[in-house]
C-alpha cells in the first residue's frame, strides 16, 4: 500500500491510508498521522525526514483543513486550524502503520479540531469516527527535491527525494487521484495504467507538434500561391521584354503544383486531427 500523489491548480497532492491515532468525541478532535517518510509513493516520490520542519513552524496556524480540496467557499473548511503539527520518528509510530510501511523513517502527524458546530465539520468527524472515511491527503509545492535512481524490483526508476515542503492544506478525501491497494497484483496494475497514460500524454504532444509544423507550412503554401495570383500583369509584362531581349527570369512555381501541396498538407493535418 503506497501513498497516491497527483497535481492540481499548480500544487501537488498526496493521498495517504491515513491512521487515526485518536478521536475525542466531545471536543470533535482528531489525531492523525497523514504521511509516511521513506518509503516511495505512487508518484514515485520519497518524502525525507526534515522536510515538514520549516512548513510547521512557518505556516502550521496558517494550514486550512478542507473537505476534499475543495477550496470554492468557505464552507469547505472543516475544521481549525491545526492544534498541533509535527513531525514522528520511527519509533514514534503506531505499530499497524509500521506493519503496513515497514520501510518507513518517520511521519508527519496532525491534531485537528474540526468545526463541530457546524454540519460539514459534525458530517465529517462521524465519517472519520466511522471510519466511512479512511485517507487524508495534503496539498503542498515541492521547494527543495534532488533526484536518484533506484531499482523496483527488477526495473530502475528515477526517485525524486522531497527534501522541504511547503504545505497549504490538508483533507479528508473518499480516495486519492488513484485507487488505494492492498495487494501488489492491484499495484502492478495501477503502474501499467499510470505507464499507459504517459505514453499517451506523450504521443498526444508529439502529434500537436507535427499539426503546428503542418500548419506552418500549410500557412506558407498559401502565401505563395497569394504570391502567385496576384503576378499577372507585371510580371506578364516583364516576360513579353524579355522574351524581345532573348533572355527572361526564372518562372515562379505554377499555381498547380502549389495547390497540390497544399492540399497534402490539409489531408495529412485532417488525418492527425481526427477524434
Amino acid at each position: 500500500m503506497t501513498e497516491q500523489y497527483e497535481r492540481h491548480e499548480g500544487h501537488e497532492y498526496k493521498s495517504f491510508p491515513a491512521l487515526e491515532t485518536g478521536t475525542d468525541e466531545a471536543q470533535g478532535i482528531v489525531e492523525t498521522v497523514f504521511a509516511v517518510f521513506g518509503n516511495i509513493d505512487g508518484g514515485d516520490d520519497i518524502i525525507h525526514p526534515g522536510s515538514f520542519t520549516k512548513t510547521f513552524v512557518e505556516r502550521g496556524r496558517k494550514v486550512k483543513v478542507l473537505d476534499h480540496h475543495n477550496a470554492s467557499s468557505i464552507m469547505n473548511v472543516i475544521a481549525e486550524p491545526p492544534l498541533a503539527l509535527r513531525e514522528l520518528r520511527r519509533d514514534e509510530l503506531p505499530q499497524e502503520l509500521l506493519q503496513q510501511y515497514p520501510e518507513a523513517t518517520g511521519g508527519a502527524y496532525a491534531k485537528v479540531r474540526m468545526l463541530m458546530d457546524t454540519p460539514e465539520g459534525n458530517g465529517s468527524f462521524i465519517r472519520l469516527r466511522a471510519k466511512a472515511v479512511d485517507e487524508w491527503s495534503f496539498g503542498y509545492d515541492a521547494l527543495d527535491v534532488d533526484y536518484t535512481k533506484m531499482m523496483r524490483g527488477d526495473k530502475e526508476i528515477t526517485v525524486r527525494n522531497l527534501r522541504t515542503i511547503k504545505l497549504y492544506e490538508l483533507s479528508p478525501v473518499i480516495w486519492g487521484m488513484n485507487s488505494a491497494t492492498t495487494t501488489l497484483g492491484a499495484k502492478d496494475a495501477d503502474d501499467k495504467a499510470a505507464m499507459k497514460t504517459e505514453a499517451e500524454d506523450a504521443t498526444h504532444a508529439r502529434k500537436q507538434a507535427l499539426v503546428e509544423s503542418l500548419r506552418a507550412a500549410l500557412a506558407e503554401a498559401e502565401a505563395l500561391m497569394a504570391d502567385v495570383s496576384d503576378a499577372p500583369a507585371e510580371d506578364a509584362g516583364r516576360e513579353e521584354n524579355a522574351d524581345d531581349q532573348g533572355a527572361g527570369p526564372e518562372p515562379p512555381p505554377t499555381l498547380t503544383d502549389t495547390e497540390r501541396e497544399r492540399l497534402e498538407l490539409l489531408s495529412q493535418i485532417e488525418q492527425l486531427t481526427e477524434v
